[in-house]
């Protein structure tokens, strides 16, 4: 399970009259008073704050407490705490969201196009089909916190005009950070923020690797790869080494099925479980 820990503001609550709670709407710092007698569950909480929302907007509210500098997700059947030092963050967001360094495209559709030519697509039984679900958003870094967004800027500047090696082909790298959502784990959330369909999620892959000098090496334990020389040697080294201080490292390919399919070298930070990796390709003929 995923979930988004971001600085909250220590302004204190408000005091509650009796059979309110006082809660942190998102990041805005706005506190909401709902109606909530003591004793309550999240469960209620929910029904309480989203009373006029849909069924899938109601299960995207995220809640958190905020104690004593930690954080903590309340599942549904926690009891509600209810003390001056507790503050309840909400947090919405119903869709994992892929977030890179450049904003020039409208969708993750058109990014796969520009990376390969032809985006990612199926073999010939399957009539060339793409498949990433049209529309799929992708966003700039801005709203990440900071220190995310340094660091997958950092990483961008590392990979910069390398070409990776992906099959039959070579294809640029796209650095990206994803912040997770609840109930999610990092496969999931790393195909939903894609826009990998239903259709193709049974045939990704994913697995636990071992960044030796090169991430994208011909050899993952291999302290030098091989593969690149001199100053793109050293700068993919520098972005290897910037993953793995992010936490456990773990890479996301496709079957032979999809003839063109992303490759995704990632690291998961085992605190706040955000993403942050690389974005490539690779293809079969």
């Amino acid at each position: 399970p995923a979930i988004c820990t971001p600085t909250v503001p220590d302004a204190p609550m408000v005091a509650e009259p009796v059979g309110r709670l006082s809660v942190l709407w998102g990041l805005s710092g706005r506190q909401v008073s709902v109606p909530l007698p003591a004793g309550s569950t999240v469960r209620e909480l929910r029904a309480s704050l989203a009373q006029d929302r849909g069924p899938d907007e109601r299960q995207s509210l995220q809640f958190v407490v905020q104690a004593h500098g930690q954080s903590k997700r309340l599942a549904d059947d926690e009891e509600v705490p209810r003390n001056s030092e507790a503050l309840i963050q909400v947090l919405v967001q119903s869709q994992p969201r892929l977030h890179v360094a450049s904003a020039r495209w409208a969708s993750s559709a058109a990014l796969a196009v520009e990376m390969t030519g032809e985006g990612w697509h199926w073999d010939g039984q399957h009539d060339f089909k793409q498949v990433v679900t049209p529309g799929q958003p992708i966003w700039s870094l801005v709203e990440l916190r900071p220190a995310l967004r340094a660091r997958a800027a950092l990483l961008q500047e590392l990979i910069q005009d390398i070409y990776l090696p992906g099959g039959n082909a070579e294809f640029p790298g796209l650095a990206f950070a994803v912040v997770p959502v609840v109930a999610l784990d990092s496969q999931t959330t790393l195909l939903a923020a894609l826009g990998i369909g239903a259709e193709a999620a049974p045939y990704a892959r994913l697995s636990a690797k071992h960044f030796g000098r090169c991430f994208a090496g011909q050899s993952q334990d291999s302290e030098d790869a091989g593969y690149f020389q001199g100053l793109d040697s050293d700068r993919l080294a520098r972005a290897t080494e910037l993953l793995k201080e992010h936490g456990p490292t773990y890479e996301l390919d496709f079957s032979e099925a999809m003839v063109c399919a992303p490759i995704v070298y990632f690291a998961e930070d085992p605190a706040r479980e955000e993403l942050l990796g690389i974005l490539s390709a690779r293809l079969w003929t």
